[in-house]
């Protein structure tokens, strides 16, 4: 069985910078996973999935709970 793994709900992010600083998050959580090898788990890449995500949709946000990713 697959897992499942919602996308987040957020608001739209109006400027770059909040971007910019959701992308360097992105990036320290990726090498924290990594490092302690929690990205083996199906937790650990649903919230790889979800942080990346949130930076592919900044500027639009998400108002779907139900959203697969």
């Amino acid at each position: 069985m697959a897992d499942k793994c919602y996308a987040p709900v957020f608001d739209r992010t109006r400027n770059i910078l909040g971007c910019l600083y959701l992308a360097l998050i992105f990036i320290i959580v990726i090498m924290l996973l990594i490092l302690s090898l929690i990205w083996l788990t199906a937790e650990g890449r649903c919230l790889i999935k979800q942080y990346y995500f949130r930076i592919a949709h900044c500027g639009q946000g998400n108002s779907d709970p139900n959203r697969m990713i």
